[in-house]
């Protein structure tokens, strides 16, 4: 299958739902994470100090002297959909900073206007339980140094633990494949509603779900996909989770037709997954697709604790396939 943009629009509106930018407060509704700067070394080895502060959160800062990053990985027990990161600038306003979180800048560069005061910078971002990284960069060293305290990971509904036995709604699903050979455009990794990636990817984690694409209807001019971008999915035959980030169709009126509706009756949806390669043929990634086209038992709303054997489906050689069968780790 084909995955289509079908307008600009959706790209906006999919990029407009992950990141968003401010310098207010940030509210502790739900606070599900703290990272203090204390705990976060620079990658390179240099250009960070740690300081006593007791208006800090946890009685100490870093102040970065130099064009370097400080990073951290860390679980997430629950669902989170902002980040904040209080700091302030020194010696003089306007130290401007950058985040990554799993390798992925969130958000534009920012800057903080006090040279004394603590103000938070917040984005917009939804992340899952599981494993992650965020790592914050320093960018005008010199005249600037750049303090920080603490990066808070908040959500603003109440906070769910990940689930930790086998549960989730089991159903029938068409699984179909698309590639970096068959995307629109075709040679790239472009999706339509972003939520972990920015291209399609994924190696098959809970915590890195696999890109799949979803049908979806044009309802009073808007594009409504199928399953909302963000749902996560498991599929026992491979052994991978994924998550919605694109939308599938073909032809002109894509809304219309594959993936939306036509799927075998034994089936009530159709998932066409990320296979990847990039790094393999073109014949190769087409004969991958035909191998793990079939109607399998799929999990929405998976837990955690399932069996994974992570990588691209088409690495190559295209994955293994096990069954129907629920494997929990």
């Amino acid at each position: 299958m084909k995955k289509i943009v079908a307008c600009l629009s959706v790209i906006t509106l999919g990029l407009l739902g992950v990141f968003s930018f401010s310098m207010t407060s940030s509210a502790d509704t739900t606070v599900v994470k703290r990272i203090q700067a204390e705990n976060m070394p620079s990658i390179e080895g240099y250009g960070v100090t740690k300081q006593a502060d007791s208006t800090a959160s946890g009685g100490y800062r870093i102040r970065m002297s130099a064009n370097v990053r400080v990073h951290k990985s860390f679980t997430l027990d629950s669902k989170v959909d902002h980040i904040s990161v209080r700091g302030h600038s020194g010696a003089n306003a306007g130290s401007m900073a950058r985040l990554y979180v799993d390798n992925v800048q969130v958000g534009p560069d920012w800057s903080y206007s006090s040279t004394s005061a603590w103000q938070y910078h917040t984005v917009a971002k939804t992340l899952n339980p599981g494993d992650h990284s965020i790592v914050i960069k320093f960018l005008n060293a010199g005249s600037h140094y750049l303090y920080l305290d603490v990066t808070k990971f908040t959500s603003s509904t109440t906070a769910t633990p990940s689930p930790t036995t086998t549960s989730g709604t089991s159903i029938q699903a068409y699984v179909t494949g698309y590639s970096y050979w068959d995307n629109t455009p075709p040679g790239s990794a472009d999706i339509s509603h972003p939520v972990i990636h920015s291209k399609a990817g994924g190696t098959g984690t809970y915590a890195d779900p696999i890109t799949v694409a979803v049908g979806h209807s044009i309802i009073n001019g808007q594009d409504i996909l199928d399953w909302p971008a963000g749902t996560r999915w498991y599929i026992p035959n491979l052994r991978k989770y994924l998550i919605v980030e694109d939308t599938c169709g073909d032809g002109n009126t894509p809304q219309n037709g594959p993936c939306h509706t036509g799927y075998p009756s034994s089936a009530s949806t159709w998932l066409d997954v990320w296979v990847g390669g990039a790094n393999g043929t073109e014949s190769g990634s087409d004969a991958c697709m035909d191998a793990i086209t079939d109607v399998h038992k799929v999990i929405k709303d998976p837990p955690s604790n399932l069996a994974v054997v992570s990588g691209d489906i088409y690495k190559p050689p295209c994955a293994t396939q096990y069954g129907d069968t629920v494997v929990t780790q």
